[in-house]
């Protein structure tokens, strides 16, 4: 799971302002009930975009536009790690989500990122609207611009599953998730947009 969020983090390199963005914000709006104009900052808006495509569950990874909510989010679960700068010892992993702040205060995150993975007391990043593009970056661990880190559960993601010759999706979400109704759930983790599938495919579970 950790590999195919990078992995579609790492796809999205490059693409920038005044327009590349606009996916990112449609896809929240349409997703989350809101109206975002075009313009807003999408740094948050770009990992959750992310973590969708990657079929991250949303209890893994929070659907959030604001880096202050994500960052309280996994604070509230007891999943947020202080940076070292702010007197944590954490060491930083890859899949991890990086919390900023330009203001270097714990009060106030103002941009976050994509951990990617950390060599000695470097840790590498892909982030969003960074330059007005996505874009890799690297850090010192000690950076005071650095103020923390969400620890998502990967682990609690009820992980994937092989289509098998004579499968459906009904079929698929009454053996893997109790109920057949359940069905859509895998499609929308899946980013489906019928219900066809096939031997050999594999896809994402939401949890149980």
């Amino acid at each position: 799971m950790i590999d195919k969020l990078i992995e579609v983090a790492e796809g999205e390199i490059g693409c920038s302002e005044p327009t590349g963005d606009d996916k990112y914000i449609k896809y929240y709006n349409e997703t989350g009930g809101m109206s975002f104009g075009m313009n807003v900052a999408w740094c948050a808006i770009f990992v959750t975009w992310c973590k969708a495509k990657a079929g991250v569950d949303k209890s893994i990874i929070p659907h959030f536009a604001s880096c202050d909510l994500g960052k309280e989010w996994f604070e509230k679960k007891s999943l947020y790690q202080k940076s070292r700068a702010y007197g944590g010892s954490y060491e930083p992993k890859r899949g991890d989500i990086i919390f900023f702040s330009s203001k270097y205060t714990q009060n106030d995150s103002t941009h976050v990122g994509i951990v990617t993975s950390v060599s000695g007391n470097a840790v590498s990043t892909i982030e969003g609207n960074t330059g007005d593009k996505v874009a890799r970056r690297s850090y010192s661990v000690g950076s005071k611009y650095i103020i923390g880190y969400g620890v998502p559960e990967y682990a609690a993601c009820n992980g994937t599953y092989i289509v098998k010759e004579g499968d459906s999706l009904w079929r698929i979400a009454k053996t893997v998730l109790g109920k057949g109704s359940r069905y859509p759930e895998i499609m929308a983790l899946n980013d489906m947009d019928d219900a066809r599938i096939y031997p050999g495919e594999m896809l994402y579970m939401p949890n149980k």
